[in-house]
């Protein structure tokens, strides 16, 4: 993470998510400690299944 707060998102997770500069995402926390990447260019239904879960 850069003093700014930002994060580099690895090609695989943009590419699942079919990301591209300047789209939006949101760490959404799905449990303790856990957390998903979303992307808001998608419908949910797409979402499932793509999202990047990593403990902190």
């Amino acid at each position: 993470m850069t003093s700014k707060g930002q994060v580099t998102i690895p090609v695989k997770i943009r590419s699942a998510l079919s990301l591209k500069q300047g789209d939006r995402v949101s760490f959404v926390e799905v449990g303790k400690d856990k957390f998903a990447i979303v992307s808001a260019n998608l419908p949910v239904q797409k979402l499932k299944g793509l999202a990047f879960v990593s403990r902190i």
